[in-house]
């Protein structure tokens, strides 16, 4: 537990270390939380073990671009990419969601890539 808090932690300090607008434990209401909302659209959830389907299906519902789902390790994204794909969800939501590891997704170019801006949704 507290590990994943670093890495969230870290994540947060990355995205603002390239001024993206990040906020950490974002309230969703009735008690849930999203682990940091980038620029207003994007939800990034951190999991360390395994895909929670109540983080996608919130983040989802509460009507997020897009939803990153960070697992610890590049070993566990075949994994990861089973527990979500068992979520049967449709084209259009399956298409919000980008599974990455955590050291690839700390990467500059790869922030670049994923963080949707509010602007490219016009």
């Amino acid at each position: 537990k507290e590990e994943t808090r670093d890495n969230i932690k870290q994540i947060q300090k990355k995205l603002e270390s390239l001024r993206y607008s990040t906020m950490r434990e974002y309230s969703l209401g009735a008690g849930k939380q999203t682990d940091i909302i980038v620029n207003g659209i994007n939800a990034i959830e951190f999991d360390s073990e395994t895909v929670r389907e109540s983080n996608i299906t919130k983040n989802l519902q509460h009507g997020f671009k897009r939803i990153i789902q960070i697992c610890k390790s590049k070993s566990q994204l075949n994994k990861f990419k089973e527990q979500i794909d068992k979520l049967e969800l449709d084209g259009k939501d399956r298409g919000k969601i980008v599974l990455i590891d955590f050291p690839a997704f700390l990467k500059d170019e790869t922030i670049a890539k994923l963080i949707l801006k509010p602007e490219d949704m016009n």
